[in-house]
């Protein structure tokens, strides 16, 4: 069974409506590259892609671009995460790390941004809240068993540690606006220059 909210009910008119009220003139343009990279997205879907750029994606890559200009490490990472089952149809939503960061799934019983609890989701905190607090100890996010995840370099095809039911890397393109990239939701975590050793 497939849950339906309201705001997923969007037209593609209401979709653009309200577009328009948060991006003005830009909104169609906007609305139309984002429904051209995923065609059979819902005008909801398309909603959540543009926001997702213009709320999260930009704002990341320009604060670990000026992080890295100044000589320091910054890692990117982005939450992939899609719950099985995806009953309220949410797909990667944003906040949806912390139960992992933390392991507290527990405290969302019958969640829907989580859906089903078991060994990958079990697998995927381990490795998520693993690399997260050897930054936060070492100011490097890699360890025994964990993904190897490169800081950003500003200018190059910086790299992307995607969290979700593989972890994977991808590179960021080094110019061109962010909506080339299909990504759901990037989060940026930095670490301040220290001597290594």
């Amino acid at each position: 069974m497939e849950l339906q909210l309201p705001c997923q009910t969007l037209t593609r008119e209401e979709a653009l409506n309200f577009l328009v009220s948060l991006h003005g003139g830009d909104a169609q343009a906007l609305y139309e590259r984002h429904e051209a990279q995923r065609p059979s997205a819902t005008p909801a879907q398309v909603v959540t892609d543009v926001e997702t750029e213009t709320v999260f994606q930009g704002g990341v890559i320009e604060i670990a671009t000026h992080h890295a200009a100044g000589g320091n490490n910054a890692y990117v990472y982005q939450w992939d995460f899609r719950p099985e089952p995806d009953v309220a149809n949410l797909g990667a939503t944003h906040c949806g790390e912390l139960p992992f960061l933390f392991g507290t799934f527990d405290s969302y019983p019958d969640s829907p941004m989580l859906g089903r609890i078991g060994a990958r989701t079990e697998a995927l905190w381990r490795s998520f809240a693993g690399a997260l607090a050897s930054f936060v100890t070492t100011g490097f996010p890699n360890g025994e068993g964990l993904t190897s995840w490169q800081p950003y370099a500003a200018g190059s095809n910086s790299q992307v540690l995607h969290f979700g039911t593989v972890n994977s890397i991808s590179s960021v393109p080094s110019s061109g606006p962010w909506g080339e990239c299909p990504w759901p939701s990037p989060r940026s975590i930095q670490s301040q220059s220290r001597p290594v050793g």
